[in-house]
């Protein structure tokens, strides 16, 4: 949440975020948790890089994939 919540909706009780940033909820049903890691060690040019580790890159992915 620390680092994602100010762009995305990353949780069911949040009312606010950033209207060009999908919720989690739909990245989740786009990519599978693999790509989804891979993305996040590598991000696009409108995500900053949060410079996450190989261990926190996946951590981030399988919670994200919960929420399909």
């Amino acid at each position: 949440m620390r680092w994602c919540a100010a762009c995305h909706v990353v949780a069911s009780d949040q009312r606010q975020a950033n209207t060009d940033a999908p919720p989690f909820e739909e990245i989740a049903k786009r990519f599978s948790e693999p790509g989804l890691t891979t993305f996040l060690l590598d991000p696009h040019a409108k995500m900053p890089d949060m410079n996450l580790t190989r261990f926190e890159a996946p951590d981030i992915a399988a919670y994200v994939s919960t929420l399909k």
